[in-house]
C-alpha cells in the first residue's frame, strides 16, 4: 500500500513538471517578454503612379495589433535603406489602407516598409522595384464591376477634391457626394440603389469627368 502511494505521488509530481514545462516553453516561444504579442498581415503593398516622375505609394493591413509606426524606406540598391515617410499605426482589428504623401521616385528604384512593433523591433516587407521610365499618369478606375452589396471602390490619380454621383439607366440621380485627400475612396450606395441593374457612376476630378456604366449585382 505504501508503495502504491509512492507510485501516486511521482505520478503527481511527474505530471506537475510536465505543466510547469510547458507554461516556459510558451514564454519563450515569445521571445521571453510578456508583453502581447506583435502582429501585422499586410495584404497590399502597391504604388500609385501620378505622373512620370511622381507616384504615392499605398498599402493594405488585414489585421493589425501592437504595432507602432510604419516607415516607407526607400534604396539606390535594395540593400542601403532611408525613411522617406512614417505613418503612426491605426491598430484596427481589421485592417487599415495607408498612403503616403506624393514621392519623387527619381532618385531610388527600390521600396519597402518596415513595421516597428511597441517594443522597438521591426519587421520588413517585400521589396518592390519602380522604374520611373514606365510610370504614366492613371485615368479614374472603378472596381469591382460588377458591384456587389451596394459598394464599389474608385481610384483617382491626385488627392483632389472629386464629385461623385450615381445615376440610373434613366438618368435618376440615386447618390451624390464630395470627397477629397485620399487616392482611393470605397463608395457605399443607399438601399434604394437596389431596384436598379445597371447604374451610371459620373467622377468628376480637376473638372474631368468619367462615366462608367456598371452592373449591380
Amino acid at each position: 500500500m505504501k508503495q502504491m502511494h509512492k507510485h501516486l505521488l511521482a505520478i503527481l509530481a511527474l505530471s506537475l513538471m510536465l505543466g510547469y514545462g510547458k507554461q516556459v516553453l510558451a514564454n519563450a516561444h515569445n521571445g521571453g517578454q510578456s508583453g502581447a504579442a506583435f502582429h501585422l498581415a499586410l495584404a497590399a503593398f502597391d504604388y500609385i503612379p501620378v505622373n512620370t516622375r511622381t507616384a504615392c505609394f499605398t498599402w493594405t493591413t488585414s489585421q493589425e495589433f501592437n504595432v507602432q509606426q510604419i516607415e516607407l524606406q526607400a534604396s539606390t540598391d535594395s540593400n542601403n535603406f532611408v525613411t522617406l515617410d512614417i505613418q503612426s499605426a491605426f491598430n484596427y482589428k481589421f485592417g487599415h489602407t495607408y498612403y503616403s504623401g506624393v514621392i519623387n521616385v527619381d532618385q531610388y528604384k527600390y521600396y519597402r516598409l518596415a513595421i516597428l512593433n511597441e517594443n522597438g523591433d521591426y519587421d520588413y516587407s517585400k521589396i518592390i522595384r519602380v522604374a520611373t521610365g514606365s510610370l504614366t499618369k492613371q485615368d479614374i478606375s472603378l472596381f469591382p464591376n460588377p458591384v456587389t452589396g451596394l459598394a464599389f471602390n474608385i481610384k483617382v490619380p491626385s488627392l483632389n477634391p472629386i464629385a461623385v454621383n450615381v445615376f440610373t439607366k434613366e438618368g435618376v440621380l440615386l447618390y451624390t457626394t464630395n470627397l477629397q485627400g485620399q487616392f482611393q475612396y470605397r463608395i457605399k450606395l443607399p438601399s434604394s440603389a437596389s431596384a436598379s441593374m445597371n447604374l451610371v457612376v459620373q467622377v468628376t476630378n480637376n473638372s474631368q469627368t468619367q462615366s462608367f456604366n456598371v452592373l449591380n449585382k
